[in-house]
């Protein structure tokens, strides 16, 4: 039976909470939260901005500019030519993902920054799809599959560009008029003990929860605590095990994280997975529950990812925790 939650990853997170490495006293947390805000004064995030803002130009453009061509060649019934032609936007696609986690983007944005990654990992996996047709029905098909797929990627990539107070990237108006426009979603809420789902995944909403579909699983706690399940994409790693290890140490050495507790044996529905824990410097806990679908080679690892006060991380992991068993795939 694997270990509880609370018994392993939550406890150790909760003990690391509650007292310092160094035996501090609340002047040490008084001065690391006077440290906190000078850098949240001259935080690197409008930098940061202004690169994305330029990698989602850049991006969109070639989106654009890859459609032309291959309307030109289905204008001319040249179904190899217009299936080749979406190698290059596939290039394009992963060139924009190496990019976007180059980034010196602060943790605040993280949410956003993962949806941002998941919107893209899917746009290349509508993409690839493309590859084993062999007839224009088939084609015309795959045609609305990747229209949702930009659709999620455009909204991910102006929820990110709001996010770090840029532009983001216009849509063009049928009139023919170019207007910069910030996509919205209109997901209705679930309340805790309803479903949510990713178009992939599923899970019950947690006690104290509350969620919506989209391209990607988000909740939040009452307490302000937040519940995100997010594809990972390692750069080698090929089990669990090492997935797992590569993305915790790899976020916690990127946001100044420190690694609390992990790895531990868990289960999330029928997965297999592996957790890890760490706190970040303003006193945020971070739990990261990784698992392996076993089905989507491109698409294979996930994480669920908890963010949550010291004072609440009983509650929410234990909410968290009961809820667990409901997560499967569609």
């Amino acid at each position: 039976m694997a270990k509880r939650w609370i018994a392993g990853l939550v406890a150790a997170t909760w003990l690391v909470a509650g007292c310092s490495s160094n035996g501090g006293t609340d002047a040490d947390t008084t001065t690391t939260k006077a440290k906190a805000a000078e850098t949240t004064t001259t935080s690197p995030d409008a930098a940061a901005g202004k690169e994305f803002q330029a990698l989602a130009e850049t991006t969109d453009g070639a989106i654009d500019d890859e459609a032309t061509t291959r309307d030109d060649f289905a204008a001319q019934n040249d179904l190899d030519g217009a299936i080749d032609s979406t190698r290059d936007l596939r290039n394009d696609l992963f060139d924009f993902d190496a990019a976007v986690r180059a980034l010196d983007i602060s943790d605040e944005h993280a949410s956003e920054v993962n949806d941002v990654l998941t919107a893209t990992g899917r746009y290349i996996e509508e993409l690839d799809a493309f590859l084993d047709l062999t007839d224009i029905p088939a084609y015309n098909d795959q045609l609305d599959a990747e229209t949702t797929v930009r659709d999620d990627w455009t909204t991910a990539v102006n929820a990110l560009a709001d996010s770090l107070g840029t532009d983001g990237i216009g849509t063009e108006d049928p009139t023919g008029d170019d207007t910069t426009t910030t996509t919205t979603t209109d997901d209705e809420v679930v309340e805790a003990g309803g479903t949510v789902t990713d178009g992939t995944l599923s899970m019950e909403v947690p006690k104290g929860f509350t969620g919506s579909d989209g391209a990607t699983i988000q909740m939040e706690h009452e307490s302000g605590a937040t519940l995100g399940i997010y594809s990972v994409y390692p750069e080698t790693a090929t089990t669990l095990e090492a997935v797992a290890k590569e993305s915790a140490e790899g976020a916690a050495d990127k946001n100044g994280d420190v690694i609390t507790a992990g790895p531990e044996d868990l289960e999330v529905g029928d997965f297999k997975a592996i957790g890890y824990s760490s706190k970040a410097e303003d006193g945020t806990l971070i739990v990261d529950i990784y698992f392996d679908t076993e089905v989507d080679a491109d698409n294979r690892f996930r994480v669920i990812t908890v963010e949550v006060a010291a004072e609440d991380i009983d509650t929410v992991m234990s909410a968290v925790e009961a809820a667990a068993p409901s997560l499967k795939l569609n």
